[in-house]
């Protein structure tokens, strides 16, 4: 499951951090700092702070939050330290611990435990991926697919120096093929109007097919059991 090395020097997919920063943004909870802009009559009115660049303004807000594991969700690629210029930030999800409600089922446990394969036609768990026994941590932890953040590239070494454990090649990859699969969901209304394949429309923009791409394709529709 885990890498006996930990590469220290850069973030990859399905890295664990030992603890990150997790807002939690409700609407009504949500609270503006606010600077004071004028007085009348006893009533004080005031404006939202403006903070960060012109071109990439926002506002300094208080929300809820935790501080909790979480794995590396942005692929490999894109959390290289090596990108010029890099991106303005990476995805994380939430490590949650497994639920006793699936570990006292033998059948769910074994299911989720074995990370099946989520085209495999089988129940496979496909909003988790299971961590188990993680280095530096206590406890039995999943990645939870549906629970993500962004953090900004500033923090992209605070957040390495969290680093406590990594994939090897053969789960990294599982864990991508799951996370694609639970964000490449077909949606039940798409399925019905004959839109779970849109691209095969002849009304849909695309690039001219090639050998190599109808190859492809047709692996990809073999793959998902699509004739």
């Amino acid at each position: 499951m885990f890498s006996q090395t930990v590469d220290l020097t850069q973030l990859k997919q399905g890295d664990v951090i030992r603890a990150a920063v997790f807002p939690i943004a409700r609407i009504d909870g949500t609270r503006f700092l606010s600077r004071l802009v004028g007085t009348a009559e006893g009533k004080v009115t005031v404006e939202a702070v403006s903070d960060g660049t012109p071109e990439r303004p926002f506002h300094p807000i208080q929300v809820q939050g935790t501080c909790v594991p979480c794995a590396i969700l942005s692929q490999c690629c894109d959390v290289s330290p090596h990108q010029k210029p890099p991106p303005h930030s990476f995805v994380v999800c939430k490590l949650v611990p497994v639920p006793k409600t699936i570990r006292k089922h033998q059948g769910s446990y074994e299911t989720l435990i074995a990370n099946l394969d989520p085209y495999g036609g089988r129940k496979a768990y496909i909003q988790n991926f299971w961590f188990g026994d993680v280095p530096g941590l206590k406890g039995e932890f999943m990645a939870d697919f549906a629970q993500v953040t962004t953090v900004s590239w500033l923090d992209y070494q605070q957040t390495l120096a969290g680093k406590t454990a990594e994939l090897d090649e053969l789960h990294r990859a599982m864990f991508r093929v799951k996370a694609g699969a639970h964000f490449g969901r077909v949606a039940e209304e798409d399925a019905v109007a004959g839109y779970d394949d849109p691209y095969r429309h002849a009304d849909a923009e695309a690039p001219p097919k090639t050998p190599y791409t109808e190859k492809l394709a047709q692996a990809i529709r073999l793959i998902l059991g699509r004739s």
